[in-house]
């Protein structure tokens, strides 16, 4: 992970600490703990745009996801990015469509054709949202396999 570390004597310096889990000082150790929520972040950087989160991007959707937007929501907006463009995810609003670059970016699969029909059918029909729909694949068991622990973490930075 990352943390900022202000210095106690001048608290207008600090240094952003890239890449740890331990903060080691002369009288004590100090293990740096990060939210469930970021691993699922961590794996959905792996998953959707093909690498480590860089630490700036990675602090930006850790903001959005404290202040409540669904991790579907940010899957969608990686989805939407350039980044994820070029590996050939592209949403284009229809159902059918935008449900198979889900399965392909963020479980990283082609879908089952019974699966897929099902989440069509939920959009369409009982008018459940591709943010919906994404969040639903981001806390699933198979998106579960992909999240990624602390220590698994390397920023770019």
């Amino acid at each position: 992970g990352y943390v900022k570390v202000i210095n106690n004597a001048d608290t207008s310096k600090s240094t952003l600490v890239v890449n740890t889990e331990t903060l080691q000082f002369a009288d004590s150790s100090e293990t740096l703990q990060a939210r469930d929520e970021l691993k699922v972040l961590a794996g959905s950087y792996l998953q959707v745009l093909g690498r480590q989160a860089d630490v700036y991007g990675f602090d930006y959707f850790g903001d959005l996801q404290s202040k409540g937007y669904s991790l579907g929501g940010i899957a969608i907006n990686m989805i939407k990015s350039d980044e994820a463009k070029a590996r050939g995810f592209v949403l284009t609003g229809d159902a059918v469509n935008d449900v198979e670059m889900l399965y392909k970016a963020i479980l990283g699969r082609e879908s089952d054709a019974g699966g897929k029909a099902a989440w069509v059918q939920q959009m369409q029909a009982n008018g459940m949202t591709l943010e919906q729909v994404a969040n639903a694949f981001m806390v699933s068991g198979e998106m579960q396999k992909q999240y990624l622990v602390q220590t698994g973490w390397d920023f770019l930075v």
